[in-house]
């Protein structure tokens, strides 16, 4: 990742309701589901401010996509 990127409007750093694990995710949508990067959980995106740049996670069932099918 170059300087850009981490500074990038549409990066946001997030943190697991779960374990706390800290990451950033890239242009966030509410209702996608991403994996937590420590614990493996699946959590959805529930609230995104860009302006604050924060995003609210929350624990779901529902499995991400699998981009290796």
């Amino acid at each position: 990742m170059g300087e850009k990127d981490l500074l990038s409007e549409d990066v946001i750093d997030v943190s697991c309701p779960e374990c706390e694990y800290a990451f950033r995710i890239e242009d966030p949508q509410v209702g996608e589901v991403i994996v937590c990067g420590d614990c493996s959980l699946n959590l959805k995106v529930k609230e995104v401010d860009k302006a604050a740049r924060t995003a609210v996670l929350e624990l779901t069932k529902t499995r991400g996509e699998d981009w290796g099918e």
